[in-house]
């Protein structure tokens, strides 16, 4: 059965696995969504990507409009591939 981190993990009496606290609202987080990430509704399984001829249109516009934002804000484009890539 699946247990929420910071539960007991076994019926030892052993003490729980806690999971280092997180800041979702530090600066570091708050810089690398801003600036860094890159909303794109095409980042998703098949089954849930936009449908209709306005959406096609901007499937256009979000990349454009992503390059944009990184080169005014001097950063390169970067798609994490895991949660550890996020700032602490």
């Amino acid at each position: 059965m699946w247990k929420p981190p910071g539960m007991m993990c076994s019926s030892q009496g052993t003490p729980p696995s806690l999971s280092p606290a997180q800041d979702p609202y530090s600066d570091a987080r708050r810089r690398y969504a801003d600036d860094v990430l890159s909303f794109n509704p095409w980042h998703a399984l098949a089954a849930h990507r936009p449908l209709g001829s306005i959406m096609r249109s901007r499937r256009t516009a979000y990349p454009r409009s992503s390059d944009f934002r990184h080169r005014l804000n001097g950063i390169d484009h970067h798609e994490p591939s895991s949660i550890d890539e996020l700032p602490a």
